[in-house]
């Protein structure tokens, strides 16, 4: 989330921009009539030829960004995946994120992230999102999952994808 002084630095953009032609969204946001500005590395400054406005403008200096890609179709197993997925409870009870979470944990995969959010159906019931360790063709995850549909009101798999590495975990 951007600071109040974030937020007003990057409400400038140069509107005489050559675009490479390179980003949709970059098209648009260039096309616009509305005062503009994006937040990116250096990198996609130069491949957009795109002013930089200001530097550094991070809460924190070891600030990470992700990005994700978006696809129709899943990647293939590497062997080191990831595969989100979300679902949520019919109902209320002790217990029960526990048990689906123990579905996980009996078959040796581990998750990467867990988050919840408010259901906006009803109050106290939430989504619950899930990035784990393999691929969803994999023998655990696909037990995991099949064991999962029983227990909650609302299971979808969003994706397996090869885990992301950092240049130094490459080297």
């Amino acid at each position: 989330m951007l600071t109040k002084k974030q937020k007003n630095l990057l409400l400038f953009i140069n509107r005489k921009i050559r675009s490479t032609g390179v980003s949709p969204s970059y098209e648009e946001m260039k096309n616009s009539l509305a005062r503009a500005a994006a937040i990116s590395s250096q990198r996609a400054a130069n491949i957009n030829n795109v002013v930089v406005l200001r530097t550094g403008i991070e809460d924190f200096s070891n600030n990470q960004t992700r990005f994700v890609i978006l696809s129709r179709v899943d990647s293939l197993p590497t062997g080191d995946d990831k595969t989100s997925l979300c679902f949520e409870f019919h109902d209320d009870s002790p217990g029960i994120l526990s048990n689906v979470l123990t579905e996980f944990a009996s078959r040796g995969i581990n998750l990467e992230k867990i988050e919840s959010r408010p259901n906006k159906k009803r109050l106290g019931l939430y989504v619950f999102l899930l990035d784990i360790q393999g691929h969803k063709q994999d023998a655990p995850v696909l037990q995991a999952v099949e064991a999962l549909k029983s227990q909650v009101g609302m299971l979808k798999i969003l994706g397996s994808y090869p885990k992301h590495r950092t240049l130094l975990e490459q080297k």
